[in-house]
């Protein structure tokens, strides 16, 4: 990237990425709040079912070295993207 540069695009594909961001930013804040509530509810479940026996997600937890960054415990969910989970 050049220092002290700009240029001009359309107004259009600048609405469209304006646009986009905050529809990125509205769904990771309804992700982050439904993840939540799965957390809550799974309790030490390791895998999420719905009702009818489909995989929701599984859940990973462990703990990251501090050689690798600040050390931490990370809480992940892992969704289910395989068509047999549906």
């Amino acid at each position: 990237v050049e220092p002290d540069t700009s240029v001009v695009i359309s107004k259009s594909v600048g609405d469209e990425y304006r646009d986009a961001s905050a529809a990125y930013r509205q769904a990771k804040q309804r992700k982050e709040a439904a993840e939540n509530k799965v957390r809550e509810l799974a309790g030490t479940a390791r895998v999420v079912l719905d009702p009818d026996g489909h995989r929701v997600c599984t859940r990973s937890i462990y703990e990251v070295p501090a050689h690798q960054r600040e050390a931490c415990v990370v809480d992940k969910l892992n969704p289910s993207r395989s068509k047999k989970d549906f």
